[in-house]
């Protein structure tokens, strides 16, 4: 994890919102700027922890979005 390429690749973080017991623990902070330089990219959805079996579809959606 030393590697300064590793500073270079895009980051997205999927927020999964709606999981009665996420709620009570704290989100993790996301930077407002990635190694790189861009700006963060947060996306949510209102599901739990498995969206890939909740939310496939809007999943894939966002997924298709990314570079």
């Amino acid at each position: 994890m030393d590697n300064p390429a590793l500073a270079t690749i895009p980051r997205t973080h999927i927020h999964c919102t709606a999981n009665a017991l996420t709620d009570a623990l704290p989100v993790r902070p996301v930077p407002p700027v990635q190694p790189n330089g861009s700006p963060a990219r947060v996306w949510e959805l209102p599901t739990g922890h498995d969206c890939m079996i909740t939310k496939p579809a809007e999943l894939a959606g966002l997924l298709r979005k990314l570079d």
